[in-house]
């Protein structure tokens, strides 16, 4: 088992006194000595003293013929319906409740609650973040940690911690940058303007004249943030050390060429290095200085430019509006060159998070539209504004899906599969649409089995198919026991009352007889009901492909629900046919 939390320890420890509970109502089944030896309480129950208890209940489950599954379901059902109740995120323990086996069941449960610990300790952490609150990077991670999905924590700490490099270096953070600087550091104005204390104030001009001042560098801007928002500081002593990382180079490349140049001209240039605003002259200075010392020289800065617009044409990029900036001075080259990298470097993020992370559903015309928009850095914020809209669009059909998902939920449907369709991005909102469109169709089938169909069969006072009846209103909230609860159906009402009209069999044989007398080729599907009562599973999943159109979305997720790669050719012939425009005039 996995490690535990705090959490998940307590809640096995309920867990392991409910099934207690469990087992007592099975008292008179089970031996004395047995018994007084299962209901032992433990402080601290271990997964093989759970196990023994969920495994003597289900053998005499077995032994009884039934569902030896019912242990499982009573006793985890009620947990997921609590938290459920909670608003937490549980279709994944749901699913694993369904398929999975006891040991994998509790990996699950032990998950979500070291998630629901975690989901605390992330909060608390993106809060001490020092940035603006109605940032929309800082509002959608707060809204998936309000979401309280457990599950996923792993992936909201990663973006955490994105989020912190991106504040502790003063970058603009990916997809929400506006590409508008509002200083000279880049720094937004901010509505709730925090003062830098004069202890940090001192501390911070300390730092000014030591790392900077001490060696000839001017500071007056870097000096002036220190009576702005201290919000604002970080990211300026950040973009000075990257200025002042850009002239040292320039410092060195000056070196090289100072036994070249009269003194008093290298000592000038020198000056001028020494303040970063100076910087692009500077770089212009250089270009006419190597034209005139080196002109063909691999050395050079033009040179440096010429060998990066070649990489980037190989890596398939456009460096169109490069290639012009070199007959311009070097000085304005420089700008858009550092630029253009700059956007590269972030280029490799935004394929990665296409790679990985994309928050927008899979949909080929916005991924080539994004592709395209990858071979031009220049384009950058174009494509952040553009994938951003994606990213919002995905959000509110989300939230449109959430909201008719909690509407079957309130019908008593769990509906784990819909869950994992609306959270897998390579979906396509189409066949996310699809999938809601089948459950709808399948739902209206059981409220008709649970309003019209049960109380029918209960009408015929037969007690030879009471079980039955039992059964079928147990699967009537299950929608991918559809099948399976309509063939319990078959047998149960021609048990009661065969040949009846009214039967769903018969109902079913004169809809595909009213296709056939549309001139479709029905009789190989009306035959599927001359055989075996029990065996009605493919006649049931036949009369619920025709009703979608050929070449649908509905038709393909229906096959994919089903488990069915191919549609057999007496099917497909009638679909073909327009099988689904025809039944709508069926009475």
């Amino acid at each position: 088992m996995s490690n535990q939390s705090a959490t998940a320890r307590a809640m096995m420890l309920k867990r392991f006194n409910r099934t207690i509970e469990l087992v007592k109502k099975y008292k008179s089944k089970i031996p004395e000595f047995v018994f007084d030896s299962l209901i032992a309480p433990k402080p601290d129950p271990s997964f093989d003293d759970f196990n023994t208890l969920i495994y003597k209940l289900q053998q005499i489950d077995e032994s009884e013929n039934r569902n030896p599954n019912n242990v499982i379901n009573e006793l985890f059902n009620p947990e997921i319906a609590d938290l459920k109740a909670k608003k937490f995120v549980v279709w994944q323990l749901q699913k694993a409740v369904k398929e999975k086996g006891l040991a994998e069941i509790m990996e699950e449960f032990d998950r979500f609650y070291n998630g629901f610990e975690m989901l605390k300790v992330l909060k608390d952490r993106l809060e001490k973040i020092q940035i603006d609150h109605l940032h929309p990077r800082f509002k959608e991670i707060l809204n998936k940690i309000a979401r309280k999905d457990c599950m996923r924590v792993a992936e909201t700490e990663e973006e955490i911690k994105d989020l912190e490099i991106m504040v502790r270096t003063g970058e603009i953070f990916l997809f929400y940058s506006d590409g508008k600087a509002k200083d000279e550091w880049g720094n937004p104005e901010r509505s709730d303007f925090k003062p830098i204390a004069d202890m940090a104030k001192q501390m911070f001009m300390k730092k000014i004249k030591e790392d900077f001042s001490s060696k000839g560098y001017v500071t007056k801007k870097l000096e002036k943030v220190l009576t702005g928002d201290i919000r604002n500081v970080g990211r300026a002593f950040w973009g000075f050390e990257k200025m002042v990382a850009k002239v040292d180079k320039l410092e060195a490349r000056l070196k090289r060429h100072s036994k070249s140049m009269k003194p008093e001209d290298a000592a000038a240039f020198e000056k001028m290095l020494k303040d970063p605003d100076c910087y692009y002259d500077a770089v212009t200075k250089m270009g006419q200085l190597e034209a005139k010392l080196d002109p063909t020289g691999d050395s050079t800065l033009l040179a440096y430019y010429k060998r990066m617009i070649e990489n980037y044409k190989k890596q398939e990029l456009a460096t169109g509006e490069l290639e012009k900036m070199l007959s311009k001075p070097l000085g304005e080259a420089a700008k858009l060159f550092e630029t253009y990298d700059d956007n590269f470097r972030k280029y490799y993020r935004i394929a990665n998070y296409m790679e990985k992370n994309r928050a927008f559903y899979f949909d080929e015309k916005k991924i080539e539209s994004i592709n395209q928009k990858l071979k031009n850095p220049m384009l950058r914020y174009e494509l952040e504004a553009e994938i951003v809209s994606y990213e919002k669009e995905a959000i509110e059909f989300a939230f449109k899906c959430e909201q008719s998902i909690a509407k079957m939920e309130e019908l008593g449907y769990d509906v784990p599969f819909l869950y994992e369709l609306v959270e897998n991005y390579a979906n396509t909102m189409q066949q996310i649409k699809a999938g809601f469109s089948v459950y709808a169709s399948r739902i209206k089938k059981l409220i008709h089995i649970r309003e019209k169909a049960i109380p029918r069969l209960r009408a015929f006072n037969n007690k030879e198919i009471e079980f039955q009846i039992d059964n079928i209103s147990d699967f009537a909230y299950q929608i991918d026991k559809l099948p399976g609860t309509i063939e319990q159906l078959i047998k149960a009402e021609e048990q009661a009352k065969p040949g009846d009209p009214e039967n769903f069999l018969g109902y079913q044989k004169r809809r595909m007889e009213f296709l056939k007398a549309k001139g479709m080729a029905a009789d190989s599907i009306i035959r599927l009901t001359n055989f075996n009562l029990y065996g009605y599973s493919d006649f049931i999943n036949a009369c619920e492909l025709i009703e979608f159109k050929k070449g649908s979305q509905e038709l393909a997720m229906l096959l994919k629900i089903l488990g069915i790669t191919i549609i057999p050719p007496e099917v497909m012939s009638i679909i073909n046919g327009g099988s689904s425009e025809a039944l709508a005039a069926f009475k």
